[in-house]
């Protein structure tokens, strides 16, 4: 089928409310979505394996079981004249279908193992839900695409969250929505445990190869026995980013997972100590490739040798936060991040490990340190957290949960989500690369997301949120470098 160039076929215009004076940052306003826009879904049904596979349980490592909770996506395209978004719509059903013989643990359930207390995953070929859908909007109605609208949860199977018992849960479900200008998106929700960030990229990757060839691009690699804890454990560093589950079920600090405690029934809000405040505001920050160029140029010229966009992004919107929030001297702050670790084990993980293959890295400070550090000896800081994921520090801390059965720590936290250069954006379906992809954010108040940016492909997005008076000093620090 001919592929068809859309680059220029859409224009997303939105007018900012704030621009620095380099004119290289903007901060945008939640767009405008007519009221009455409603998604109907018409169609829901479950996708079953193209061939019978093999049942079997899957092993989860420790790192799989700290992330017990759907990851949400909504991928948008322009439309086709050559692939109506119909047609479209049957090709990723095909599509999904074929794939789900060789991902035949995405088609299964999550069950508990009452004899070790830990889950795995019942390859039983359940299937995956598959929903079509169909809105009377254009696309072009929606306007920026690349804020994270709240409204873009409906864009995304809705009927899962109902879901409480475990054999019962999907572990993949997809929505292909259909817009009135012949346009579409696909909203795809993942389980954590299943797959991490890259792992689901090749996913979309080899979705979008069935769909165009028949044959996948990439065979995935999904045995997570090299992550298994060791015989006996050996605790070799302290672990700040976790905390212990007491023996009465409780934790010793609040924590952002909660537990699955038995064979059945799973919590009602796996992220429900992540907290969220009716007196916070959210906003979309636009940075430019000028701009984070400009910031790792400030980092190096104060004597770090080298700085990433990352490391820039991170340390720049971490001080103007802690300025902004009035951190007090001894207030300790720590900034989590994920960093892949299948080429930091030894052996290296196979590029291609479907499995969670990331860590959260800390970088820890406190507030006087935030206020009165250099961007260089901040970046440092951030450096030394990465530096610390060795092979070593993440099979102590597989040990570590092994022993302790912790769960993430949130209280003084700030998470950093990034979803840069995962691979989505590169994804060529017979119909095109996506106009824009990214997550259906909830809005918690300590959790910050780094996203494309769909104007500047080497720029990227801030999103966050802070009480309204702190937000307009984070604007005027963070869009002001220089100041």
């Amino acid at each position: 089928m001919r592929k068809y160039e859309h680059t220029h076929c859409l224009k997303f215009a939105h007018l900012p409310e704030y621009t620095s004076e380099a004119e290289m940052a903007t901060v945008l306003s939640p767009p405008n979505i007519p009221f009455d826009a409603q998604v109907r879904v018409e169609e829901t049904v479950t996708v079953y394996p193209a061939h019978p596979t093999e049942r079997r349980r899957m092993f989860l490592s420790n790192l799989d079981q700290q992330v017990v909770f759907t990851m949400e996506t909504v991928h948008f395209f322009a439309p086709n004249p050559a692939i109506t978004s119909s047609e479209a719509t049957q090709m990723i059903k095909d599509a999904l279908s074929k794939l789900l013989v060789t991902y035949d643990f995405v088609a299964g359930r999550l069950e508990f193992d009452a004899h070790d207390k830990r889950l795995q995953i019942d390859c039983c070929g359940a299937g995956a839900l598959f929903a079509s859908a169909s809105i009377d909007l254009s696309l072009s109605q929606l306007h920026d695409i690349a804020y994270p609208n709240p409204f873009f949860k409906n864009l995304v199977l809705q009927q899962c969250h109902q879901i409480r018992n475990l054999p019962d849960l999907p572990l993949c479900f997809l929505q292909v929505t259909r817009f009135k200008c012949g346009g579409f998106s696909i909203g795809l929700g993942t389980n954590h445990t299943v797959m991490d960030g890259t792992g689901t990229a090749t996913f979309m990757k080899n979705l979008a190869s069935l769909a165009s060839t028949n044959n996948m691009t990439i065979i995935p690699y999904s045995d997570r026995s090299p992550l298994k804890a060791r015989s006996p454990p050996l605790i070799q560093y302290p672990h700040l980013e976790y905390v212990k589950i007491n023996d009465d079920g409780t934790v010793e600090s609040s924590a952002v997972f909660s537990i699955v405690r038995g064979p059945d029934i799973l919590p009602a809000d796996n992220v429900k100590s992540i907290e969220e405040s009716p007196t916070h505001i959210f906003k979309l920050f636009r940075l430019s490739a000028d701009f984070v160029k400009n910031l790792k140029k400030r980092a190096m010229a104060d004597g770090v040798a080298k700085c990433t966009s990352f490391e820039a992004v991170t340390v720049h919107l971490w001080k103007c936060r802690a300025e902004a929030v009035e951190m007090q001297e001894k207030e300790e702050s720590l900034m989590f991040f994920a960093v892949d670790v299948r080429g930091r084990m030894n052996p290296p993980l196979p590029s291609d490990h479907t499995g969670n293959s990331v860590y959260p890295a800390c970088a820890t400070a406190n507030g006087g340190e935030l206020k009165k550090e250099s961007l260089c000896l901040c970046v440092e800081r951030v450096k030394e957290a990465i530096a610390r994921v060795s092979n070593e520090y993440v099979r102590s801390a597989i040990d570590w949960l092994q022993v302790n059965k912790g769960i993430p720590r949130t209280e003084g936290v700030i998470f950093l989500s990034s979803w840069l250069r995962l691979g989505f954006e590169d994804v060529e379906y017979p119909w095109g690369k996506p106009l824009y992809y990214g997550p259906v954010v909830h809005e918690k108040v300590n959790l910050v997301f780094l996203l494309p940016n769909n104007v500047d492909r080497n720029g990227a997005h801030v999103f966050l949120a802070l009480p309204k008076h702190q937000m307009l000093k984070f604007e005027q620090l963070f869009l002001n470098p220089e100041q």
